[in-house]
């Protein structure tokens, strides 16, 4: 049996490529769907219940006095996730910079000319591999 060959149209220039995949509806990824986001703050909702009523059943010994108290492992671990995020706030202000901070200010020169090697010269025959006479 033979294989029939589905042929696309080319696209005559890179712009009409451009506009055809700019045009195209993209799907969101798997993670990014909303029912995907609401069944994993269910699962994880679920799991941090579980956590806490779990100490209903289970007693725990603290060995520091605050670590004994009720649900100590789901509250500390929300409050230290909170605190690194305020951090990692107040660390941005001060490591933020300009969108233009790596674009203005530097002033290389001529950017067809390589540091220590003299600029070609227009006169000079070229033989096609790079070498003047």
């Amino acid at each position: 049996m033979a294989k029939s060959r589905t042929t696309r149209a080319r696209p005559k220039d890179r712009g009409q490529k451009a506009r055809a995949a700019a045009t195209r509806t993209a799907t969101p990824r798997p993670l990014a769907q909303p029912r995907t986001l609401r069944r994993l703050w269910g699962v994880l909702a679920g799991a941090l219940l579980l956590v806490v009523l779990a100490n209903f059943a289970i007693t725990p010994k603290g060995h520091f006095g605050i670590d004994g108290s009720f649900a100590f492992f789901a509250w500390f671990g929300f409050l230290s996730c909170l605190a690194l995020v305020i951090l990692g706030k107040v660390i941005g202000v001060f490591v933020r910079r300009d969108e233009s901070y790596y674009a203005t200010g530097l002033d290389l020169g001529d950017d067809d000319a390589a540091p220590g090697v003299p600029a070609p010269d227009p006169d000079a025959a070229d033989d096609g591999a790079g070498r003047a006479p």
